[in-house]
């Protein structure tokens, strides 16, 4: 039987010799840890995961934040198990952010155990290496994309950015100050901030940021009156293209694994699943 234990400065060099040796994180479900487990454990925020007297597994727990991590040690941990030892002896209200690697895990997860699902998307990539552009389609002559003008064009993206996305009860509102402060930092990449236009009209906009991590596409959408049309996927091209042109290799993104629409242009046009990432509150 699996138990939750507080561990103490006897399991510090065990569990110090677990987590050099499951750095790669080669799980179906794990949270991601970079922390300093000595410092942890000093603040008495760190237990292990017990099977027979073996340490299968960490608890990582943070009672300022109300977050708990979960780092596994061998492949035979049963997470439900643990999410129902957690509610049998902590108390309610805290969250666990975990990447998965089976939609279905996570269905199996949510029915078995009583918990409310706050976060679930996937990451995904695609080689533009390998991307080629599809052909101009006839019947879209009136549509075309643009680079966004910086410091004179910013009331127009919040009030895109909000109709594209204002149907998202996750995604709180944009406002002006929000995208002022964007511009100013050094993920922000001016020539790569666009508008989808149809009869003169705005109506989408995406743009391309990096991070320490790689090149994202952030902030893709069409509004709803324009969608359904394969305004999209040539609005997704154009992006792509001009991305390729500005030398990027690999191009990432993250979307909430139910809106099955966006998730399956992006498979459409060459992005590959990475793995996904939820957010529970136990």
């Amino acid at each position: 039987m699996v138990k939750i234990i507080k561990a103490g400065w006897r399991d510090y060099s065990k569990v110090k010799a677990l987590l050099l040796k499951t750095i790669d994180y080669d799980f179906d479900i794990f949270s991601n840890y970079d922390g300093n487990i000595l410092l942890d454990m000093m603040a008495k925020r760190c237990f292990k995961i017990v099977d027979s007297n073996k340490i299968i597994g960490l608890i990582v727990k943070y009672d300022f934040k109300r977050e708990i991590l979960f780092i596994p040690f061998e492949t035979n941990v049963s997470f439900n198990e643990i999410i129902k030892e957690l509610q049998d002896n902590f108390l309610g209200g805290y969250r666990i952010e975990f990447y998965y690697r089976n939609i279905e895990i996570l269905k199996k997860l949510i029915h078995e155990c009583n918990i409310k699902l706050l976060k679930d998307y996937k990451l995904m990539i695609i080689d533009l290496s390998k991307f080629k552009s599809i052909n101009r389609l006839t019947n879209l002559n009136n549509l075309r994309i643009r680079t966004m003008i910086i410091n004179k064009e910013e009331d127009k993206r919040v009030i895109l950015q909000n109709s594209i996305f204002g149907e998202n009860v996750k995604r709180k509102a944009l406002s002006l100050e929000e995208v002022k402060s964007e511009e100013r930092k050094k993920e922000f990449i001016s020539d790569l901030c666009f508008f989808l236009t149809y009869n003169e009209e705005d109506i989408g906009y995406g743009q391309i940021i990096k991070s320490s991590e790689g090149y994202y596409l952030i902030n893709f959408g069409v509004i709803p009156e324009y969608r359904g049309q394969g305004n999209g996927k040539f609005f997704l091209n154009e992006i792509l293209t001009k991305a390729k042109e500005y030398g990027i290799k690999e191009l990432f993104l993250k979307v909430e694994n139910d809106n099955t629409r966006a998730v399956n242009l992006y498979y459409n046009m060459g992005f590959e699943e990475i793995i996904n990432a939820a957010t529970i509150l136990i």
